[in-house]
């Protein structure tokens, strides 16, 4: 950002840099656009013409002020190119209100280019580590559409060549060193300029030398707790908003070389990619680097899931039962040995001894209730062959390895589908339930298409990927991404259940014979259950009525009634309306927010009642005992501001109280202090005991206050005269002064 904004100044342009931390966050929308606009004018020579521009427009919307002030005064009075980098965007998410307003906006000056070709000069650079999503707090604004996203690679082999510089002196050494290099950090630009650094302040002279100092740097405990950008990855990683779990086992997915596409829409897939532990080749993930990989290996993962700590201390606690066992054990061999002895050698029996069940306080807190929800286990996979794809759930999670095994570290407690499959060999399936802390193992034999074929077969086709197929009321299988499934059968008669998320189930009854025996599978699509799966995640009462309006017999129509009723009340219950209380009172008499709605419905009716009376009031302490008693009444604000003028009156007139009691008893010094502004011809004739005389002073209307003025026709009676006057107010360091009187 830095030298592109220096070569754009080479070339003329004029260049803003805004910070977005800069600004800080516990502000208003108004002080934040303010700042922004200050930096701009600050860096553009403009800070003058900017700030009198704001000024005269604060009856202006915030960002209304920020966009005229672009176009009617940068615009204006640059005539060359205007580039504003907008830096750390991300900052946003971190502020009290929402900026979809400032993204629409630039797009708007996108827009608006083609009917004001002035716009043309001026062009936004975002700059940050986020999502549009990220950024955009309403999902119908979209103004990343116009922008040209610049994705940042890491350093090739030629790019990398100039360090190699700085290693060795030996062009051909430095080549070999920074090739080292570049096989740990994949060209990172910071972990390869930080290794570089490192092994030049160490003077190592070989491959092997650099293996030792990137151990040290990165790869040691110390290191990884302490680096910069391992902690940054770590973080980016663990304190996101997604599903921490699912986050976790997909990057598991991707290290363990499974093949996950770099698919936009997964808001998982952006949150690795944001964090930087992944890069894209040939449309898949792949760890960015090696250091990535052994930092952030599968123990870090099994570690960093939901409970890793609860299974830590189970398994201490497992550890300890099996010492205390080695001890206890002999020792109750040796108590029943002695019970023995004594039972021979005593005519009477002594009284079997009482034992307590319940088990140790320890062992009760990893009851099933107690036990957090992510709990998992690992599953060990046994083929005969490797190469062979392995699925989990109908998704394609790695490869059997030499040996024919394959491993999954983690996985969430549960019951999954396994199935293995190998061009040449028929797929086979298997249920496997994985079990919190211990490793589920399944084995398979996979036979060659040519030995199938001369068994009895049932052979599924035309069903939706992934579609469940149970046979006689047990799981058979699971359709391949084709809708495929080939099954041994026993000729006879077969009850067979397709069933898939999304379709309707169909229960077929078929005569099977012996050899091939084709089913087309094909299902009818659940329309109700999709309807009903979207009116649920719209959280739109329309919809959800369109919904019943379409299927009124369906299962789903008490719970549709009473989402509806609960979208309802979320926007009744903090209107403070009485007519939209009553209206859903009514419409929802049996409802289960009645008495809740009536309850609130009483307290707003009170609430008015109260207020009222207190209109009608004019004291001040009447005020403030309705707003203690209703602090939340919809009244409340005016019931502050007849607060405030109440107070305003009872200043004012105590103040011409003190007018009169000092002119009766000649107090210059303290009319002074009432009003400060007093003539001084005014002051000689009060000090003249022979002319001044006695006044009487009283309101002929009520004050009139506006802010910090206010004004009063006042009644001066002297012993020979009578008159009217109207005396002004104004506050000052938040006490009334006269502003203008008469004597």
């Amino acid at each position: 950002m830095v030298q592109t904004a220096a070569r754009l100044r080479k070339r003329g342009a004029s260049v803003a840099l805004l910070d977005l931390t800069a600004l800080g966050q516990n502000l208003t929308p108004d002080q934040w656009y303010n700042g922004l606009i200050g930096r701009i004018g600050q860096q553009l020579d403009l800070e003058d013409e900017l700030e009198s521009f704001w000024n005269a427009r604060l009856h202006v919307g915030p960002f209304q002020r920020f966009a005229s002030a672009i176009r009617d005064v940068v615009l204006k009075m640059r005539k060359d190119r205007v580039v504003i980098f907008i830096d750390e965007i991300d900052a946003v998410r971190s502020l009290p209100f929402s900026t979809d307003e400032f993204f629409a906006g630039i797009r708007e000056f996108f827009n608006r280019r083609t009917v004001d070709p002035e716009l043309c000069r001026l062009t936004f650079c975002l700059l940050g580590v986020a999502t549009p999503s990220d950024l955009i707090r309403d999902t119908r604004t979209t103004p990343f559409n116009i922008g040209v996203r610049v994705e940042l690679s890491d350093f090739t082999v030629e790019e990398a060549s100039p360090l190699a510089q700085g290693l060795f002196m030996d062009a051909k050494k430095g080549q070999q060193l920074i090739g080292r290099v570049l096989y740990w950090t994949g060209g990172h630009p910071y972990l390869t300029q930080r290794l570089c650094q490192a092994i030049s302040k160490d003077g190592a002279p070989s491959p092997a030398d650099v293996d030792r100092v990137c151990n040290e740097l990165f790869l040691s405990h110390r290191a990884r707790e302490r680096d910069d950008n391992l902690l940054f990855v770590r973080e980016r990683m663990l304190r996101n908003e997604a599903d921490l779990a699912a986050l976790l086992l997909l990057y598991g997915k991707v290290r363990s070389g499974a093949r996950v596409r770099d698919d936009e829409t997964n808001p998982l897939v952006a949150v690795l990619r944001l964090a930087g532990i992944v890069r894209v080749e040939g449309g898949y993930l792949r760890v960015r680097n090696r250091i990535y990989s052994e930092v952030f290996d599968k123990d870090w993962v099994a570690e960093s899931l939901p409970g890793a700590e609860m299974r830590r201390q189970r398994a201490a606690y497992s550890r300890g039962f099996r010492i205390a066992g080695a001890v206890f054990v002999p020792l109750v061999l040796l108590g029943a040995f002695g019970v023995y002895y004594e039972f021979r050698t005593n005519t009477t029996p002594p009284p079997a001894p009482i034992f307590d069940e319940k088990p140790p306080a320890f062992w009760a807190s990893f009851s099933s209730q107690t036990m957090p929800t992510g709990q998992s286990g690992a599953l060990l996979i046994k083929s005969g062959d490797a190469g062979i794809s392995v699925l989990v759930n109908n998704a394609l999670y790695g490869h059997t390895e030499k040996g024919g095994s394959l491993e999954i570290p983690v996985l969430p407690a549960g019951d999954y589908e396994v199935r293995l499959e190998k061009p040449g060999f028929q797929a086979v399936s298997q249920r496997a339930q994985v079990v919190p802390d211990r490793e589920t193992r399944l084995s398979f034999k996979l036979s060659p298409l040519t030995q199938v074929a001369i068994d009895n077969l049932l052979f599924i086709t035309q069903t939706p990927a992934g579609t469940k197929v149970t046979v006689d009321d047990k799981v058979a299988g699971i359709t391949n991404a084709e809708g495929e499934l080939s099954l041994k059968v026993v000729p006879g008669e077969h009850d067979i259940l397709l069933e898939h998320a999304g379709y309707l189930p169909r229960s077929l009854k078929r005569p099977l014979n012996v050899g091939r025996n084709v089913l087309e599978g094909s299902m009818q699509p659940d329309m109700e259950g999709t309807d009903l799966d979207t009116a649920l995640r719209s959280n739109d009462a329309a919809k959800l009525r369109e919904f019943l309006s379409r299927y009124p017999s369906s299962k789903a129509a008490s719970q549709i009634r009473g989402k509806i009723e609960d979208l309802e009340w979320s926007k009744v219950q903090d209107s403070n309306d009485p007519n939209q209380l009553q209206a859903f009172i009514d419409r929802y008499p049996n409802g289960k927010h009645f008495a809740e709605a009536s309850r609130l419905s009483d307290q707003i009716v009170a609430d008015d009642v109260a207020w009222r009376s207190t209109m009608n009031s004019s004291s001040v302490e009447t005020v403030r005992s309705f707003l203690e008693k209703y602090p939340r009444s919809r009244h409340a604000g005016d019931a502050r501001s007849l607060e405030i003028l109440l107070t305003d009156q009872a200043d004012i007139s105590k103040l011409l109280h003190d007018y009169e009691d000092s002119y009766n008893h000649r107090d210059v010094g303290r009319l002074m202090q009432i009003w400060p502004a007093c003539p001084t011809v005014v002051q000689s004739l009060l000090k003249n005991e022979q002319t001044a005389s006695s006044v009487t002073l009283s309101m002929k209307s009520t004050v009139a206050v506006k802010g910090s003025s206010a004004a009063v026709q006042v009644i001066i009676k002297k012993p020979n005269s009578t008159k009217t006057v109207l005396f002004t107010f104004k506050k000052q360091n938040d006490h009334w002064i006269i502003d203008t009187g008469s004597l």
